[in-house]
């Protein structure tokens, strides 16, 4: 989730956020893992935190960018994360990863691990969705951006 000044509609902010970050990230290599992944949004959350001066708040759902992609120690505003421990994608090594980063960073961050499974956050997968992990991170992520951005 990207907080963006000036967004009054969610109707085309993934587009517009990727164009965004395109003007910021130009090569392709940082994009090609991202064709074949359906939820990249935390990714690219973590990625405009670093580089988009429009953003003043961020809220990454389980996505890790490759690190070597950008420079997190440059990473300035506000941003909480939340992550499944049984994830697959994002490895809680590669959270740990993450994490380590971050702290090198001036980000006042808050990051949440939940035993629930990759995109716990998604009603339409019943699967993997976990009503108690979602109603948390939510609330969490409510009052973190409330916080954040007053």
């Amino acid at each position: 989730m990207l907080v963006l000044r000036g967004v009054r509609s969610v109707g085309n902010l993934r587009r517009r956020a990727q164009s965004v970050l395109r003007c910021y990230y130009p090569s392709n290599d940082i994009w090609e893992g991202f064709r074949s992944q359906t939820e990249v949004g935390g990714a690219l959350t973590i990625l405009a935190a670093v580089r988009v001066p429009e953003m003043d708040a961020g809220a990454c759902f389980y996505g890790i960018p490759p690190l070597d992609a950008a420079d997190l120690k440059k990473i300035k505003i506000p941003l909480i994360c939340h992550f499944a421990n049984k994830d697959d994608w994002c490895t809680p090594a590669k959270v740990n990863e993450l994490e380590s980063a971050l702290k090198q960073s001036k980000s006042q961050f808050e990051l949440y691990r939940y035993e629930a499974h990759h995109a716990f956050m998604n009603e339409a997968h019943p699967e993997v969705y976990d009503a108690a992990s979602a109603k948390t991170a939510w609330e969490r992520t409510l009052k973190f951006l409330k916080k954040a951005l007053t």
